[in-house]
């Protein structure tokens, strides 16, 4: 039996570790989830069939992506988490494998207790991003020093135990994989759809992602607000949600339209109606949602980044980290040349 630890889950939305466990669900046989409240909404959301287990109380915060509400929703699942992992160690049987589904602690040191309690069982862990040194220039969070504190502290405190103790760690690019003894490089897929050739395309441009500091929300608007300038007229959506929402929607221009969080379909049904999909993440390691685009026939503007080099080598224009210039004009040159977004759609395709 597979058992996915995934009591971290804050809110509503997907991230890109949940892309990858809740896809774990619908492929491997006898798998059985270990969660939080916001963990069921996901199953739920995602239609997984599989039993769920609750190990920790719903956690009632106004705002959950808050330092507060991040803090409270780290304590809360880690006491509750561990503790029902002590007191269940005995539950699991040999050859039975526990799969955290990421390197923050209340997966991390639920899945450890458990491993370091019963030898009979194996463990892989997700680790699916580093956080960067707070002192570096990639640094995410420089305008918020104390989250980006939090977050490096958290994996000098994860990464050495994920290290000594986990059997493999599943990462999603070539490069991380270099960085732990037994590694295993996870890159993910997507459904291939069946295209309306005929849709009209009321979008010129579609984004979809979590609204993070490292998906380049923010600077988009003002990446959009140069397209406009030679295209007035051009719209783009952006499908997604998280703590700078509203920084996003005080930056935007007028034609810039928000969904908040979709799934399936209905954001698919955008991607049918958009030419462009664009991916401004300055730090990353991985993401289908570009994927999922070109799978649309969308070509693709994105940043030049390492651990997407082996992701996307079609269909996609790359410009250099941070040269928002350059990445409006590779946008309206895709608009306005026909045979140069002809090419990139093939390619995509």
């Amino acid at each position: 039996m597979v058992y996915i630890i995934a009591i971290n889950n804050i809110g509503v939305g997907l991230s890109g570790g949940d892309s990858i466990w809740t896809n774990f669900v619908r492929h491997w046989k006898d798998v059985q989830v270990i969660g939080s409240y916001s963990t069921y909404l996901t199953c739920l959301q995602e239609r997984l069939t599989c039993k769920f287990h609750p190990w920790t109380p719903r956690v009632e915060v106004k705002k959950p992506f808050s330092k507060w509400g991040i803090f409270v929703n780290t304590v809360v699942k880690v006491w509750y988490g561990c503790g029902k992992a002590w007191q269940l160690r005995k539950w699991f049987k040999e050859g039975d494998i526990i799969y955290s589904a990421s390197d923050f602690l209340p997966d991390m040191l639920t899945a450890l207790i458990i491993r370091l309690f019963n030898r009979r069982v194996r463990w892989v862990a997700g680790f699916y991003l580093f956080a960067p040194s707070p002192l570096s220039r990639r640094n995410l969070y420089q305008s918020d020093v104390y989250r980006g504190i939090g977050y490096w502290l958290s994996q000098r405190v994860s990464l050495p135990l994920i290290r000594h103790f986990s059997d493999v760690v599943y990462v999603t690019s070539e490069p991380d994989a270099k960085r732990f003894k037994k590694s295993v490089v996870v890159k993910g897929g997507v459904e291939l759809p069946v295209l309306n050739t005929g849709q009209i395309k009321e979008y010129d441009a579609v984004f979809v992602g979590r609204f993070v500091r490292q998906k380049g929300i923010v600077e988009l608007m003002d990446i959009w607000k140069s397209v406009n300038l030679e295209l007035p007229t051009s719209k783009l959506v952006c499908i997604g949600g998280g703590e700078l929402m509203q920084a996003a929607q005080d930056n935007a221009p007028p034609n810039v339209k928000f969904t908040g969080f979709l799934y399936g379909e209905y954001a698919n049904a955008f991607l049918e109606r958009s030419r462009v999909a664009v991916h401004p993440a300055i730090y990353d390691s991985g993401g289908m949602a570009m994927a999922q685009a070109l799978a649309y026939g969308l070509p693709g503007v994105m940043f030049d980044i390492p651990n997407l080099k082996d992701y996307y080598t079609k269909g996609v224009v790359k410009v250099p980290v941070g040269d928002y210039e350059k990445f409006a004009e590779e946008i309206v040159r895709l608009l306005t040349q026909k045979e140069h977004y002809d090419k990139m759609r093939s390619e995509a395709l």
